[in-house]
């Protein structure tokens, strides 16, 4: 006899009382959440840092500024690993933050994983992150695509499948297009150039597109070269200061207490160190899954989404469970994303999020028109004056029940939490000192009593 199929614990999105102790829960939400408030009204305090605690599993939490961290790490117990990409002198952390550096090229182990890492990096001319005005394109362009078979070869050759020397083996390799005489095979050494990290890859096909690209007209060919290095900018402006570093390895992510603490700047230009990041973590939990591996499920904790877009963020949110993540992201508006990803691209991702979280004073018509549609059709009964005595009269009309202007959250103490298809519903929210309170309080009670307050879809996630 099979076993009974029961859903994934889905991330947090508000506190309700339960009618039958009175206890605060929280509710079945969605396997992504896209959290949208104003600035100074606490969506990391009352929403994001709290999501990032109870989430039961292993975590990645990233942010421009450490409060985030900080709040998130006095209750979140396990192995912490911080990647600080900040352009600033690293204050001084408590010694259970152990400092990596991000290097992809030692994650790398096929020509295809590489593939998958010179497609994300590319990817980045389809979003604009912050310190950039609107995105520049919806379809890669022709260089994106002649750099494609380059970029993936010095990747590869960098691996440890290859050289192992790092990041910094293609950093000085992209900046070598000399053209050696003969056949690129021919080159086989760890000199860094493109035509050593051609002969390297073992592909018959990535050295002969290589070779085309290096025997263009001079103009063409730096072109190309231009749109390889300026992906690889940001590993440029961190190498020297992160060389001693030990580099990040995503097995970390195995342990299911295990957070990876991501900071970066507020400007974007780290951000295509952040993206590859995320992306290679998410198709590591693919793999997991189409290989029906046994793995807990990652949660991810953006804050400020505009500032490290993930490009394919739109086919993740449409694939719900099946990457193997949540994800939970926040921003000060939903037209955020149209200036970040476009607007047929942010509208997708609007109606695509499985579950929103709307904080008051928030101006997002589309999402609380959505939920006044879903909310269906009513007939009420209105009465109206004779005008032309003291008379009254009674009609009814058809109209939305309700309107999106009374879906509103009214005070900074609830929001309105919408699950897809439905009108959604006004949830509590916490201080973060309230929510310790609370927290430490249930975790003093006894693991077989806390079946009894009520609290059940909290208690799945406290340790």
């Amino acid at each position: 006899m099979s076993e009974e199929f029961r859903k994934p614990v889905t991330p947090f999105g508000g506190w309700v009382r339960d009618e039958r102790s009175g206890r605060l829960c929280s509710l079945e939400t969605g396997p992504h959440i896209g959290g949208f408030a104003p600035p100074d009204t606490g969506i990391t305090r009352k929403w994001l840092s709290q999501s990032a605690v109870l989430w039961p599993g292993p975590a990645l939490v990233s942010s421009s500024k450490d409060d985030v961290m900080q709040m998130v790490a006095s209750r979140r117990y396990g192995q912490a690993a911080l990647l600080d990409l900040r352009p600033i002198d690293a204050p001084y952390y408590p010694a259970e933050f152990t400092r990596y550096r991000f290097d992809p090229t030692q994650l790398i182990s096929t020509l295809e994983d590489a593939q998958a890492v010179a497609e994300t990096l590319l990817s980045m001319s389809a979003v604009a992150p912050a310190g950039g005005s609107f995105r520049t394109a919806a379809d890669p362009g022709p260089w994106d695509q002649l750099a494609f078979a380059p970029l993936t070869c010095l990747l590869f050759g960098a691996s440890p499948a290859c050289t192992g020397l790092g990041m910094e083996w293609t950093l000085e390799a992209a900046e070598d297009v000399t053209h050696p005489r003969g056949r690129l095979g021919d080159h086989v050494n760890t000199i860094p150039s493109w035509a050593s990290a051609a002969a390297l890859c073992g592909s018959r096909l990535f050295e002969a597109r290589v070779r085309g690209v290096l025997d263009m007209e001079p103009r063409q060919r730096d072109s190309v070269k231009v749109t390889v290095t300026k992906v690889l900018t940001a590993w440029l402006r961190t190498s020297l200061r992160d060389r001693e570093l030990p580099s990040l390895d995503l097995s970390l992510l195995d342990e299911r207490h295990a957070t990876v603490y991501l900071l970066t700047p507020d400007d974007g230009t780290i951000a295509p160190q952040a993206i590859t990041l995320m992306d290679q973590l998410i198709n590591r939990q693919r793999v997991k899954t189409a290989q029906c591996e046994e793995f807990p499920r990652v949660g991810m904790f953006l804050d400020e989404i505009a500032n490290t877009p993930l490009p394919r963020l739109p086919r993740y949110l449409a694939e719900g469970r099946s990457p193997g993540v949540s994800i939970c992201f926040a921003a000060q508006s939903s037209s955020q994303l149209d200036a970040v990803y476009g607007p047929l691209q942010g509208r997708a991702i609007r109606e695509a999020v499985p579950a929103s979280l709307i904080m008051y004073g928030t101006h997002d018509n589309d999402l609380l028109q959505a939920a006044s549609f879903w909310a269906g059709k009513t007939t009420p009964s209105h009465q109206s004056n004779n005008h032309n005595g003291n008379g009254k009269a009674a009609h009814r009309a058809l109209s939305n029940a309700p309107e999106s202007e009374g879906l509103i959250p009214r005070d900074e103490k609830r929001a309105r939490l919408i699950v897809r298809g439905t009108a959604g519903r006004m949830v509590h929210l916490l201080e973060w000192t309230e929510f310790v309170a609370y927290l430490d309080e249930l975790r003093r009670v006894p693991p077989a009593s806390r079946a009894r307050i009520g609290s059940s879809a909290v208690v799945q996630r406290i340790r």
